[in-house]
């Protein structure tokens, strides 16, 4: 499941932009999406420079247990 927790932790760090910046419309929640760092559930860190791509992605291994995902290792150097 290649990008699988990118894909999760979205939709949080979409409703944390939103209720950041008390917006839904797109260009407001771009523009908060750009200053904030999201709060997630599976990454612990999700921060977007002012081009839209993630600064520091995280690369990690997860094994889901009793549907749960447990971090086996991660690295945000690569």
């Amino acid at each position: 499941m290649w990008g699988a927790q990118i894909s999760y932790d979205a939709v949080y760090a979409l409703a944390d932009a939103a209720r950041q910046g008390r917006s839904i419309e797109g260009a407001q929640l771009v523009s908060t999406l750009k200053r904030i760092e999201p709060v997630t559930q599976v990454n612990q860190q999700m921060r977007f420079a002012t081009t839209g791509e993630q600064v520091y992605p995280n690369i990690a291994v997860y094994k889901v247990e009793r549907d749960a995902w447990r971090l086996q290792m991660m690295s945000a150097t690569w």
